[in-house]
């Protein structure tokens, strides 16, 4: 499949990075997507079991899935298998396995080839949007097929004889879906089918004569003899319904054939990836870059259909109703608000709207602005950080959501109080003592700290959208709850500290415990999450001084962490210490703004070389290269961003702190015509900035003048 390596930048790009993870260690937890830009449904290799079901290491080929799995954290949903069968597996499909080495297979976000010698066949498949076609290289004096395979749910399957087609729908799920939920699929083969069949749990194979119903089914589709170089199957998906299916079938594969629709799918992902251009003679860091980049662009992945006149429309993950409009999902906004989100502000400002708009969908639909969607209203994680999402959008002047709306929907989020769904629920759990207190209580909620500040950050975001739309009086409530952070600093041990509802300090206190009053961190994780007013958690700490010297232990002291409530080491905190950056946890969302601190404490240098040391040795562009979870993401676009030179402290303002990036040059293709270049002396020592030649005295840079384009230069 050389025929197949993509020009640049696509050729950059490696789906497996990431990838050599497992449930007590992530190097990314990521899986190989062959899908398009925010494709519905994405295709990858399975080899391993549920929920990790790719391992790298793993040389067990048994079929290629498609999935709309986020993480294997969050599990699939609408998902099934496709294995090829020559021979004997025909006649005995029940445990299909073959040998294969994935470092010989040829794999591209644009397609993938895979290579079975066992059984002297090769896998071919393109991915579009919501399809694909698969070619199989099969040996034509042999017995051929392919099986179907299904998972945990109803599924009903129909066979086609007229026109070559099974046609099925499986309502696999792991939670957060309407009791109506179904993927509708249809495969479509080029090569007459002999017969379908049914394998029971036993093996046993029926033909199916008549549409036919049950648990977690698998279908073997038999070839006739051929004669064919090769077999094409094409696969369609829906959320919506068969003649849906069929339908984006049709518009997206057509009669187009396998070699054009490589070409499609290719150019579709550099049409994005070419936004950026980098100049680098370091292969590695260039690999690094795009791949972060291509990961970037698959969530929140689109979850809309283009009906009879071409409208979008959706099925609702959130009351189980057909509705007009574009919907996206997959997204965890604790994760994605930090760093995604504010990249698509300038990078893909219009699909952000889209997107946008999406989740006041899922408000009016749901009741509730999601927290984490999967495919809907999943309880997970903390904050209510839509609000960040929304505010920063808004008031970066991206249009296409309704802003009105957005408000509304974050206000209620702010003001009322949910019931107990789940372990967090929709809206903010422990916000009758936060509306009261001005904190959440230690002896009321879990996560209290970490709830209290991700709150407050919200109220500020809040705040900025009240402001923008000019409601003043509404803008100053919520500015001064967004110093709500204050009520958890304790300056007698200088750390984010858990409080009872009396006002007592909870006792002990022990700055290297990860215990329930925070969330996937500690005291040193969590007590730089004020984003929003750096300033006022300076001087709580006693000023620059003193904050740029916690900064630097934070950085080089050892990576202690203490158990406590986890009861056992959790992969985070195995990650933070093998990464030894001291209690600088790169492995995890909290810390993903806190070297900006330096920035803010007066020495940027620092901010530089710690940014610097975090891109050149946690990050590489192999299956072990990430340093923690790639949430939908978030952690490739912490790396984008920092590597372009500028980085979002704080969603929700229209600004970024300033830093040297790692390429002398690089330019962003903007989407309204205009360039942002980006340059930097090869050995930049003095500090010094210039925008349009102009001297820039300031570590900052307003969108604005970004998006108006022109060129920056660090000296």
């Amino acid at each position: 499949m050389s025929q197949y390596a993509p020009p640049a930048p696509l050729c950059h790009v490696n789906p497996l990075m990431g990838s050599d993870s497992h449930v007590n260690y992530s190097n990314g937890n990521t899986y190989p997507a062959i899908t398009r830009p925010w494709g519905m449904t994405a295709w990858t290799i399975l080899n391993a079991e549920d929920p990790w079901f790719f391992e790298y290491h793993s040389n067990r080929f048994r079929g290629i899935r498609a999935t709309h799995q986020p993480s294997p954290w969050l599990r699939d949903y609408g998902h099934f298998l496709v294995t090829p069968l020559v021979g004997r597996w025909c006649d005995h499909p029940q445990h299909v396995v073959y040998p294969y080495d994935i470092d010989q297979q040829d794999i591209h976000p644009h397609v993938m080839g895979i290579n079975l010698p066992s059984i002297k066949t090769t896998m071919e498949l393109l991915p579009t949007e919501r399809c694909s076609m698969m070619r199989l290289t099969l040996p034509t004096d042999e017995q051929s097929g392919v099986r179907l395979q299904t998972y945990p749910g109803q599924t009903t399957f129909q066979f086609d004889s007229a026109k070559n087609r099974l046609i099925g729908k499986t309502t696999a799920n792991n939670g957060a879906v309407p009791k109506n939920f179904a993927l509708y699929f249809v495969i479509e083969s080029d090569c007459p089918i002999q017969n379908i069949l049914s394998m029971d749990t036993t093996g046993q194979l029926t033909a199916i004569t008549e549409p036919i119903e049950g648990e977690a089914l698998t279908a073997v589709l038999r070839f006739t003899d051929h004669d064919q170089a090769s077999i094409h199957l094409r696969f369609a998906t829906s959320f919506i319904s068969e003649e849906q299916a069929l339908r984006n079938m049709d518009r997206e594969l057509g009669d187009r054939d396998f070699d054009t629709l490589v070409k499609q799918s290719a150019d579709a992902w550099n049409q994005l990836l070419s936004r950026i251009e980098i100049q680098s003679d370091d292969v590695t860091r260039t690999q690094t870059f795009y791949t972060c980049l291509y990961r970037c662009l698959l969530f929140p992945r689109k979850f809309y259909e283009l009906d009879a006149q071409d409208q979008p429309q959706h099925y609702s993950p959130y009351d189980g109703e057909i509705h007009p409009g574009i919907m996206h999902t997959d997204n965890g906004f604790w994760d994605t608000y930090r760093t995604l989100y504010p990249l698509l502000t300038v990078l893909c400002p219009e699909i952000l709207g889209q997107m946008l708009q999406g989740w006041l969908y899922a408000y009016k639909q749901g009741g509730w602005l999601p927290k984490w969607a999967c495919p809907g209203h999943l309880y997970c994680m903390i904050g209510t950080h839509a609000a960040s999402v929304l505010a920063d959008a808004a008031v970066k002047g991206i249009g296409g959501f309704d802003q009105q709306l957005a408000l509304e929907a974050m206000l209620k989020d702010a003001t009322v109080i949910p019931g107990d769904s789940g372990e967090d629920g929709l809206g903010r759990r422990g916000l009758a003592e936060y509306l009261k207190l001005g904190y959440v209580a230690s002896d009321k909620s879990s996560h209290s700290v970490a709830r209290t500040l991700d709150f407050a950050y919200n109220d500020y975001c809040i705040a900025e959208l009240a402001s923008y739309l000019g409601q003043d009086d509404l803008a100053k409530q919520y500015h001064q709850q967004a110093k709500n952070y204050r009520h958890v600093y304790d300056t007698s041990v200088d750390f984010m500290r858990a409080k009872n509802s009396d006002g007592s300090w909870v006792e002990p206190f022990d700055e290297f415990a990860w215990s329930r009053d925070y969330i996937e961190g500690g005291p040193w994780q969590s007590s730089w999450m004020v984003p929003h007013d750096p300033q006022g958690l300076i001087e709580l700490m006693g000023g620059h001084a003193k904050a740029a010297a916690k900064l630097e232990q934070m950085m080089t002291m050892e990576p202690v962490f203490h158990e406590s409530d986890y009861k056992r080491e959790i992969h985070e905190m195995t990650e933070m210490a093998m990464a030894d950056f001291g209690q600088y946890a790169q492995s995890n969302q909290p810390v993903h703004h806190v070297l900006s601190f330096f920035t803010e404490a007066g020495q940027p240098q620092r901010t530089h070389h710690w940014v610097h040391k975090v891109l050149t040795e946690m990050y590489q562009p192999t299956a072990d290269g990430f340093p923690g979870d790639e949430d939908n993401g978030e952690m490739s676009a912490w790396y984008v961003l920092n590597a372009l030179g500028f980085f979002p402290l704080c969603p929700g303002k229209p600004e970024y702190h300033l830093v040297a990036p790692l390429f002398e040059k690089a330019v962003i293709h903007l989407e309204n015509g205009n360039d942002w270049i980006i340059q930097r002396k090869q050995n930049m020592q003095s500090n010094t900035v210039t925008i349009n030649d102009q001297a820039h005295d300031d570590w900052k840079i307003k969108h604005q003048t970004i998006v108006e384009g022109g060129t920056i230069q660090f000296q």
